[in-house]
């Protein structure tokens, strides 16, 4: 997972490894330890984008794919750090 911050948009892109996903599940995390479904994405998917973010807010994500069956294990977490919208200050 690979994340892209610029003005309160997060792009997450990610490597597409899984040949029968109905989609992906990408979690957030303000603190790290709960996380909670944000978005989901349809099959071969490779990216969201994560809007609306609070500034100078850290963010923690991690991704799964599903299928009928169930999820597959989580992908790497990724952390950033929105920036500080300087135009309101």
């Amino acid at each position: 997972v690979n994340v892209i911050n610029t003005d309160h948009v997060v792009n997450i892109s990610w490597k597409d490894n899984s040949n029968n996903e109905d989609g992906f599940k990408l979690y957030r995390s303000e603190d790290g330890t709960s996380f909670s479904v944000q978005q989901t994405a349809g099959i071969n998917a490779i990216s969201i984008n994560d809007s609306f973010l609070k500034e100078n807010t850290n963010y923690h994500y991690k991704l799964t794919s599903f299928n009928s069956v169930g999820e597959s294990g989580f992908s790497n977490t990724v952390q950033i750090t929105t920036l500080l919208d300087v135009k309101s200050h």
